[in-house]
């Protein structure tokens, strides 16, 4: 690095790093890549034991050592009681594969969720939510 970096003020907490061969320009959007993470705000007000995650492989990389290195990722953050991976017909790639991880308290579920929302795994970024603890008992994995 060449030459300083200038800070503007944005508020009490808060200020944008200028460069200042750029001037004054308005920082560019990061284009949009796969699915977008969900907000954490509102996924933690429906918050449950069961995880489902999208976006997280393609319908061609479903293959039998996905369930292992799944249950043994998502260990990481509490004790996993089930995985259940579907996919879906007729659907987008990034939405076709759902991955269902039941944990054995809501606790350790949210722990994965922050982690795993918005997290890159093979190039993607994946999309995490929380899942009907009804529907996944009834295995109506497509709703």
């Amino acid at each position: 690095m060449s030459t300083a970096l200038s800070v503007e003020k944005l508020g009490k907490n808060a200020g944008l790093i200028i460069n200042e061969s750029q001037g004054n320009a308005p920082p560019q959007p990061c284009a949009p890549m796969g699915v977008a993470p969900i907000n954490m705000t509102q996924a933690m007000k429906s918050s449950t034991k069961v995880l489902m995650l999208t976006n997280m492989v393609g319908p061609d990389e479903v293959d039998d050592e996905l369930e292992p290195e799944i249950r043994e990722e998502m260990a990481k953050y509490g004790q996993v009681a089930s995985v259940v991976i579907h996919k879906l017909e007729g659907v987008s790639d990034d939405v076709a594969v759902r991955i269902f991880v039941e944990f054995t308290n809501v606790a350790q579920a949210i722990k994965a969720f922050v982690v795993m929302n918005g997290r890159f795994f093979g190039g993607r970024s994946v999309a995490a939510s929380f899942y009907s603890v009804d529907d996944f008992n009834n295995k109506e994995y497509g709703r």
